[in-house]
This record gives structure tokens, sequence and C-alpha cells, in this order.
């Protein structure tokens, strides 16, 4: 018999609104989710986000999520954009003043 750890995991989204910087009454919304049996966490501020978070525990129960999801998962991440050019040209300069 199995663990029944092994494919249930439970999540806690809290959701909250907060006053935007803007003048007015404008708001914007806030939240957090969690992961229960390891308490690992992340702030969201989009929705897409909360897919994002749990669909590494879905892939590790052999769940196959299908490729609407990937390209879903490749549109709406945020990746911070790498500076190769300028690393290389600096180690280079140093080496040549060395």
């Amino acid at each position: 018999m199995e663990s029944i750890d092994w494919y249930t995991h439970s999540f806690i989204v809290k959701v909250w609104r907060e006053r935007s910087s803007r003048k007015g009454n404008a708001y914007t919304w806030r939240g957090q989710i969690s992961h229960v049996p390891d308490n690992a966490q992340r702030s969201i501020r989009e929705f897409s986000e909360i897919i994002v978070f749990i669909a590494p525990y879905l892939t590790q129960m052999n769940i196959k999520l299908g490729w609407t999801f990937w390209v879903f998962w490749l549109l709406t991440t945020r990746r911070k954009p790498r500076r190769r050019g300028k690393q290389s040209s600096n180690k280079t300069r140093n080496q040549r003043d060395a």
C-alpha cells in the first residue's frame, strides 16, 4: 500500500488587497502560496504564479502536464536576461592588465 504523502499535497493560498501607490481608491491584490508539508512559500502578484508554484509537485507525482500548460508557463514566467558580453569582456581586460 502506498503512503498517502506521496500522492497528496496541501496548499494554502492567502490573498489580500493593498492600496495602490497611485492616488485615489485604486487597489491591487497580493498573496502568498504555501506548500503545507515542506513549508515552501512564494509571494504572488498574478494568478499564473499559483499554477507555476503547484506544477513541480504534480510532476513529482508523475502527473503529465499537457502542452497547453507548458505554453502557458513559457508565456507567463519571468526570467532575468543574462549579460554575457560584459562579463567576458571584463575578464579579458583584467587578464590583459595582470
